[in-house]
Parts: C-alpha cells; structure tokens; sequence
C-alpha cells in the first residue's frame, strides 16, 4: 500500500492533501481558481510552484516544445539561476524533454503582465498568487488532467516512482491545457 501511495500520489501526506483538495474542488470549488478562455490569445503562459527547479520548471519547458508562445515560470520561494532538479531532469529527458538549459526565476525577478495566466501546482501557490496579482487569470495544472487533480505534489524529496509519476502527470497536464486553450 505505502509502495503504491508513493507512485501515485507522492506518499501518505500528499494523498491526504490530494482527497482533500479533490473533495474540496468538488464539493465547494476553490474561490483561488479561475476559468481559462478557450481560446487564449496574445497572452503569456506563466508557471508557479514552489522552487521552480520540478513542476513548473517541467511545464515551462514542455509548453515551449509544444509551441512558440511566450511562456515563463518562477518559484514562490526560490532564488533565480539555480539548474532544475537532477532526478527530475534525468526522466523528462527519458520523455523527451530537455531541462539541462532551464534556470530558476525566483518571485522578486518575475514581473508581471497585464492578461498573463499563471498556472500552479497546489492551491495554497494559486491564493498566494492571487494574493500578489489580483488581476492576473491564475489556474491549477492538474486540473487540465483528464482525472482532475487540484493537488500535484512536489517531487524534489519524494520517491523515485513518484518523480516518474509526476514527470508523466505534467507533460499530459501541459499537452492537455495546449490541445484545448491554445493550439
């Protein structure tokens, strides 16, 4: 069973947090997400997470592999010029993604734009967003998922299973928010 919770959810602690956000998504929404256009045009693509060396460092460099869009993402707690995340690196390079390039943006050195989308990865980063850009369109990741998932937990300290995990998660959670909002 623990075998399992660290694949598909990232461990006991974050399948918690993932029934309750997905139980709270359903139950009474999440007053932090906003509904994205169906056909975005002449904005910027921003992703948030936590460090910006995993998740959004992930979904950055996917989305521009998809597109030639003016796509970014930066940490909310990060400091900027640090590589993505070793493990992280190694199995999006397996799923042909190329990270070696990436470099973090930490929060101080993002600068907003009028009419950016900033997707998250938790919902506690899309009301601190909200929170420092009240006008900005702000959406979870996983919520582009086919299975919706308010929650995608971090990998830099998880099991390697989970890194793969989420590694596959984002790519089809980017692919997805691609095929339906901007291609």
């Amino acid at each position: 069973m623990i075998k399992l919770l660290n694949k598909q959810y990232g461990g006991k602690k974050a399948f918690i947090f993932h029934l309750f956000y997905k139980a709270k998504h359903f139950i009474i929404g999440l007053p932090c997400v906003d509904p994205i256009p169906d056909k975005i045009q002449h904005r910027r693509v921003v992703f948030a997470c936590k460090g910006n060396i995993c998740r959004s460092a992930l979904a950055h460099q996917y989305l521009l592999d998809l597109c030639q869009w003016d796509v970014v993402s930066f940490g909310l707690d990060s400091h900027s010029g640090k590589p993505a995340n070793e493990r992280v690196t190694r199995i999006a390079l397996e799923i042909g993604v190329n990270l070696k390039s990436h470099k973090t943006t930490a929060l101080k050195d993002y600068t907003f734009k009028q009419g950016d989308i900033i997707i998250c990865m938790e919902p506690w980063q899309c009301e601190s967003v909200k929170k420092l850009y009240p006008k900005a369109l702000v959406n979870l990741l996983g919520l582009f998922l086919e299975c919706k998932r308010p929650y995608l937990h971090d990998p830099y300290a998880s099991a390697e299973t989970w890194v793969y995990t989420s590694v596959i998660l984002i790519k089809q959670a980017v692919k997805n928010l691609y095929e339906k909002h901007i291609k």
